[in-house]
Parts: structure tokens; C-alpha cells; sequence
């Protein structure tokens, strides 16, 4: 009998969700600090200014650190699974790119994060797809 990998595939698609919501404000989000950004480079945003935004960047970051966090356990719980373990290749990609996307948005580099973000996604759909779900 074919295993059911419908928990798993769960698991996954939880993962995409996730991704998916924040991709749809990440967008507005990072416009507001490209944006502050510049202006605190022309030296337009008082100081106060430029540490709220600093903060807002940090919230960002650790808003993709949550989604990393989320994402390495899944991998941690394919890893641990026999039959997993094609899919846990593939979800361990996904999980590098979520890193690549916290690293880049760190830096300030926010549309290469949102491209490393929708990769992801991509690669936990491909995840999905190499199951066999009754």
C-alpha cells in the first residue's frame, strides 16, 4: 500500500499559506522603507524618525525569521521520517531560501528577499507535488 503523506503535505501547505500572507503586505511594507530610506539618505527624516524605521526593517527581519522558524520544523519532522526523505531535500531548499530572504532583507536588499521569499514558495509546492496523497 501507498503511504499517506496527507499529514505531511498539511504540514507543508501551512508553510505556503504562511509565506503566501506575508508576501501580500510584504510589498507595502517595503515600499514605506525603501522609501524612508532614501529620504534619511538626503538627510530629510529627523533622527526619531530614521530609529522608527529602523525598527519597522527589524520587525520585517523578524517577521521572515518567524516563517524560517516555522519552516525548520517541518524540515526538523521530515528529517526524522524514513519515507521523507526525498521531500526533505526538497523542503530543506525551501528553508534556504527563507534564510537567503532573512539575510538579504537584513542587509536592506528587499527586492532580492521578496524574489528568495516566492522561491520558496515555489520550492514548497514542488514539495507538495512529489507526494502521493490519497
Amino acid at each position: 500500500p501507498v503511504p499517506d503523506m496527507r499529514p505531511e503535505a498539511a504540514l507543508v501547505a501551512e508553510q505556503i499559506k504562511s509565506i503566501s500572507k506575508f508576501l501580500f503586505v510584504y510589498g507595502k511594507i517595503v515600499n514605506g522603507l525603501e522609501i524612508a530610506e532614501d529620504q534619511a539618505k538626503r538627510g530629510q527624516v529627523p533622527p526619531a524618525v530614521q530609529a522608527k524605521n529602523r525598527q519597522s526593517r527589524d520587525a520585517l527581519v523578524a517577521s521572515i525569521t518567524g516563517l524560517k522558524t516555522g519552516l525548520d520544523g517541518v524540515v526538523k519532522n521530515f528529517q526524522a521520517n524514513s519515507r521523507m526523505q526525498v521531500q526533505y531535500l526538497k523542503i530543506s531548499y525551501a528553508a534556504e531560501s527563507v534564510a537567503t530572504a532573512e539575510q538579504l532583507a537584513s542587509g536592506g536588499q528587499y527586492d532580492e528577499a521578496g524574489k528568495s521569499l516566492a522561491a520558496a514558495v515555489d520550492k514548497l509546492t514542488d514539495v507538495i507535488m512529489s507526494m502521493r496523497l490519497l
